[in-house]
């Protein structure tokens, strides 16, 4: 369905993931994501920070691709203080998930902190370095 952009039933999916234990996480993706593209972004936001405080509560205290989730809808809406400030939540050192440091460093350059991109990508380990 996503696929398609057919979003209402990417919706109606998610519905469905979010109720099944072992895919709740995934419907609050979907959900979040397909909220966004039905032009709803505040709320999608809010599903993005129900799903953050959900696994703060059931004992995952990372939440930082959470938090770039919501960063890369403040850079699709070209709102670059508000992505650069969400960002800033997100803590990375050279043991974080490099797809994680790749990412964040990506949107820390598509908002306009190229300086920041580079230095976040010294976190990598040489397997990623170019």
């Amino acid at each position: 369905a996503a696929k398609d952009s057919d979003w209402e039933a990417v919706l109606a999916l998610s519905e469905t993931a979010m109720i099944e234990g072992s895919s709740q996480y995934i419907g609050y993706l979907f959900r979040a994501w397909a909220i966004y593209n039905l032009e709803q972004k505040s709320a999608a936001i809010t599903i993005f920070e129900m799903l953050s405080k959900l696994l703060e509560e059931q004992g995952f205290n990372n939440t930082d691709f959470i938090n770039l989730f919501i960063a890369q809808i403040f850079i699709l809406e070209k709102d670059y203080p508000q992505a650069i400030a969400q960002l800033s939540k997100i803590t990375l050192n050279q043991n974080s998930n490099p797809e994680l440091i790749i990412a964040t460093s990506e949107a820390y350059s598509l908002a306009g902190k190229v300086q920041t991109a580079k230095t976040l990508s010294q976190n990598l380990s040489q397997n990623y370095q170019i």
